[in-house]
């Protein structure tokens, strides 16, 4: 019987892998961002500690928009 063994990460999986690597971040800082504004005093608050944390309001309104908890 013939195996087939793993050759190691080749361009469409390291693709994939990337893919999913930015799709996760960009959820996360969503996330963040939007935990920042829930807890911020106000707008002005919420700008200074999103940029702090390297944060943008739009990632915290894109999570909103796409209905991300």
């Amino acid at each position: 019987m013939t195996t087939v063994r793993d050759t190691g990460p080749t361009p469409a999986r390291v693709a994939r892998a990337r893919a999913a690597h930015e799709e996760h971040l960009e959820r996360v800082r969503g996330l963040a961002a939007r935990t920042v504004a829930g807890h911020s005093m106000d707008a002005q608050d919420c700008q200074h500690l999103l940029a702090m944390l390297g944060l943008d309001v739009r990632e915290a309104d894109a999570a909103v928009a796409s209905g991300r908890d």
